[in-house]
């Protein structure tokens, strides 16, 4: 018996259904890549949430008086303080000028690494006055509001 023919390369059908199957793997690494990156942005934002919820509860903790007085109550959907009349920072103020100073800086802050964020501040004086909640809410690519409770000990 003497053999047929040898093929001697690919077929034309073979050359396209690997080139497909290339095609869609390569797809699925692009959607991946564009999936992953769309969740660090939402990881970046809510870590500079959490910073600045922390910067805040700082700023209250180094002023219990004005805390206590509810100089620091932030309504959501108010605009955000960004300047105030007294700059502590060259002359000396009282507790409810700080608390305004610090309400202003913060709230500048916020606009610069969160922009269109909004925030609220609540500290409950007669049920429970340790207990300070500071509300952001950002554009993300889902709308997020991350509402951090901090306990004064």
């Amino acid at each position: 018996m003497k053999p047929t023919t040898k093929q001697l390369g690919m077929s034309l059908i073979e050359t396209l259904v690997s080139l497909l199957v290339f095609s869609v793997g390569i797809l699925g690494v692009a959607s991946l890549m564009l999936t992953n990156m769309r969740h660090n942005d939402e990881t970046l934002t809510r870590t500079q949430s959490t910073v600045l919820a922390n910067e805040l509860y700082e700023m209250m903790r180094a002023n219990l008086v004005a805390v206590e007085a509810g100089d620091y109550t932030l309504a959501m959907s108010s605009a955000l303080p960004s300047t105030t009349q007294t700059d502590c920072a060259t002359v000396t103020c009282n507790t409810a000028q700080i608390a305004s100073w610090d309400l202003a800086t913060w709230g500048a802050r916020v606009s610069r690494v969160l922009p269109g964020a909004d925030a609220a501040v609540s500290v409950d004086a007669i049920s429970d006055p340790m207990l300070i909640q500071v509300q952001l809410s950002f554009d993300a690519p889902l709308a997020m509001t991350e509402t951090f409770s901090f306990r004064l000990r």
